[in-house]
């Protein structure tokens, strides 16, 4: 019976010590994302200023850089293949 009673009383400790982890774990992932917003929405702000931005050069080829480069943005980064189906 003493034996069981320890058990029990090392299970709860165990069962502390693994919420106490997981908390943790989860106030540093909350805290990560607080950093990462901002600098996030910071970045869509400028990506939307240089999409609308106004191509001044003399160079036309410039321009045509330019448009062509934000129909690539636009695009998948990566794309997967689609399986066929057979």
């Amino acid at each position: 019976m003493k034996l069981a009673v320890l058990y029990l009383i090392l299970f709860g400790l165990l069962i502390i010590a693994v919420v106490m982890y997981f908390v943790q774990d989860i106030t540093i992932l909350f805290i990560f994302g607080i950093i990462t917003l901002p600098v996030g929405l910071i970045g869509k702000y400028f990506e939307n200023k240089i999409k609308s931005m106004d191509v001044r050069a003399d160079d036309p080829n410039i321009a045509e850089t330019f448009q062509r480069y934000l129909v690539q943005w636009k695009q998948a980064r990566f794309k997967l293949p689609d399986r066929q189906k057979g």
